[in-house]
């Protein structure tokens, strides 16, 4: 399992936007800062070490981490990548020095933390269903030694369509 390191801990904390990833049985958190269009942005030496990937106006971090993906179906049934293995999923946080949560999460993260992200695909109540409504969940897993922390990061309740968080066949 992989375990955080100081660049990892100082991408995540200051991140603009951050981007949680399952695609093709991998999980991946993609920390990222940007130049604003049209104009020019200088990087400091630490933000070019915790940012090393570079695009045209951007600089990211990719951070594979441990994820899983499962969920219920239309009848109640669970299913997981043992039985869908074509699952993907993805959620983002656009303004991370906006959200309290995420800034409390980066504050508590230590290097040698091992990452590990829990996506929940249609865990409705009845009355989502009756609306014709899914909810999915995200959460975020630290372990610290023998220690485990869980927090709910998003969470998507709406109608079943290619904006929610689980896509269930890859799609």
């Amino acid at each position: 399992m992989y375990q955080l390191t100081k660049d990892d801990l100082i991408a995540l904390r200051t991140a603009e936007s951050i981007c949680f990833h399952f695609f093709d049985k991998a999980g991946k958190i993609v920390a990222r800062i940007e130049a604003p269009y049209g104009a020019a942005r200088y990087y400091t030496a630490t933000e070019q070490r915790a940012f090393p990937n570079v695009g045209q106006r951007e600089r990211t971090r990719d951070i594979e981490v441990d994820a899983s993906v499962s969920g219920l179906d239309d009848r109640d049934l669970r299913w997981s990548l043992a039985t869908d293995p074509g699952a993907s999923a993805y959620a983002s946080i656009s303004y991370t020095s906006h959200d309290d949560a995420w800034q409390t999460i980066t504050a508590l993260l230590r290097a040698g933390d091992a990452l590990r992200l829990v996506w929940v695909a249609s865990d409705n109540t009845e009355a989502l269903r009756e609306g014709g409504m899914v909810r999915d969940t995200l959460s975020l897993v630290v372990e610290r030694g023998d220690k485990r922390l869980t927090f709910n990061l998003k969470q998507y309740a709406g109608p079943d369509h290619s904006g929610r968080m689980v896509k269930r066949f890859g799609d």
